[in-house]
């Protein structure tokens, strides 16, 4: 008997924990209250002048009491984050050095506990825990994204392969923007590129991890 569930499950995971995710985040926005960081006199949300972390504060930019956006938000990014943990057990599939998969899977699993951290702690109040795990999740994924690339071997589709290195790219230049403390619209409107990038890619690994034949370790 093992832990591990199977790749399927694991695939399957990803793909419902990111549809999830990304149905309830939307739904989030129905309620949240208005404000942007740079006016806090617009009502409701504006897509591309908000953070995402907005939806998730318990109160909106205007001021404002946020609790439905809050719940909706928060809820999504830790059901997200736990079904992460359970794609990257099988995560090693996508690489043909055993190590250096189940480095890759280590460090997914440390990016999917930071969108944990990020779920449970709402930028307004716990600023500190929110932007570290903002920090892991980017981090951890670049990493595990990286190690990938290094030794797929045509493990993963061509098409699959050039939306990761995609990914990285932007994943790498917006952590860039926030380590130079970027503000205003270029670091919202890459923030929302690069986070939907990533639910998606999640649903593309997840769906590829699904058939277990076309994955092989050397």
């Amino acid at each position: 008997m093992t832990l591990i569930p199977t790749k399927r499950f694991s695939g399957l995971a990803a793909i419902y924990g990111s549809v999830i995710y990304f149905i309830m985040s939307h739904i989030s926005i129905l309620f949240y209250a208005g404000g942007t960081p740079w006016d806090k006199t617009k009502s409701g949300y504006h897509y591309w002048e908000n953070f995402l972390s907005d939806l998730g504060e318990t109160v909106a930019k205007n001021g404002e009491p946020n609790l439905s956006s809050m719940i909706l938000m928060n809820s999504s990014i830790i059901i997200f984050g736990l079904s992460l943990i359970i794609f990257y057990l099988n995560y090693s599939s996508f690489t043909n050095i055993k190590w250096i998969g189940l480095m890759a899977a280590g460090f997914g699993i440390f990016s999917s506990i930071g969108l944990i951290m990020v779920g449970g702690a709402p930028s307004n109040t716990l600023k500190a825990i929110h932007l570290f795990g903002v920090y892991m999740w980017a981090l951890g994924l670049l990493i595990a994204i990286i190690l990938t690339l290094c030794s797929n071997n045509h493990i993963m589709p061509k098409w699959l392969t050039v939306f990761s290195s995609i990914l990285m790219a932007l994943l790498a230049y917006h952590m860039y923007q926030g380590i130079t403390n970027v503000r205003g619209l270029p670091i919202t409107i890459v923030q929302k590129i690069v986070f939907n990038l990533n639910v998606f890619w999640y649903m593309a690994m997840g769906w590829v991890l699904t058939n277990e034949k076309s994955l092989s370790l050397d």
